[in-house]
């Protein structure tokens, strides 16, 4: 059997669709990323109408060249991109982004790495992926 007109050897590339803004992007994050797709210390105050870092209220104290910083007197968040590219290889751009967690008294503090994605122009940034390797390490 010949399948003419074909290119086997090359599967066409779709060209690579984003829903994530380039310009004030941390912003963005803090506005759009959804809390509840993520393991957070903000979960147990959480309720179904709060998703998001601004819902909370809490003040972003820097958004600057892919980090966020937020501040309140008891916790400090930060949310550092590391990338945006097409990782999972579904057509759309996400973020890796590296979230840090803590009290500022007590013990409680974590430091995880984060695939986050948006399906469509009304959508939200949603985690996607937890635990995400750096580029050179084995998966």
């Amino acid at each position: 059997m010949c399948l003419q007109g074909c290119d086997l050897a090359k599967p066409k590339q779709s060209p690579l669709q984003s829903f994530i803004p380039e310009e004030c992007v941390e912003r963005f994050i803090y506005e759009q990323l959804d809390l509840a797709s993520f393991r957070n210390s903000l979960g147990p105050a959480r309720s179904p109408k709060m998703r998001h870092f601004s819902d909370f209220s809490i003040p972003a104290t820097k958004t600057e060249n892919g980090l966020l910083e937020m501040e309140t007197y008891d916790w400090f968040y930060s949310i550092q991109i590391v990338d945006r590219k097409d990782v999972n290889k579904d057509g759309l751009e996400d973020l890796i982004i590296e979230f840090f967690d803590s009290a500022k008294a007590g013990s409680y503090e974590t430091f995880n790495r984060y695939l986050i994605t948006r399906y469509s122009s009304t959508s939200g940034l949603v985690a996607i992926a937890f635990g995400v390797p750096d580029e050179g390490c084995e998966k």
